[in-house]
């Protein structure tokens, strides 16, 4: 896999292929939340009450780390074609 990642020079379909990634995980980590929260009492069976608490809080920052790292990574990602065929900008007017 990092062979892939250092041999690919195209790092925006590479960032594209990730993102999708990482919000199938966002998703899964959404439905186990909602599992827990809707079978609370089956997942206190399987892992006792003491571990309930521990589980809740790394779910949340997990999904919630997640929904940050999308954002951001679509958000903040320039759109390089509006820039194609400008003049370069220039920093004075000394500047040739």
């Amino acid at each position: 896999m990092l062979k892939s990642l250092l041999t690919n020079s195209d790092t925006e379909t590479q960032i594209d292929k990730l993102v999708t990634k990482m919000t199938k995980a966002m998703n899964t980590v959404g439905r186990l939340l909602f599992l827990y929260y809707w079978k609370g009492d089956q997942f206190e069976e399987m892992y006792g009450p003491q571990k309930l608490p521990e589980f809740e809080g790394s779910a949340r920052k997990a999904f919630e780390v997640l929904g940050d790292m999308i954002l951001f990574l679509k958000r903040n990602k320039l759109d390089m074609t509006a820039f194609e065929g400008s003049e370069p900008i220039k920093l004075s007017d000394n500047e040739e």
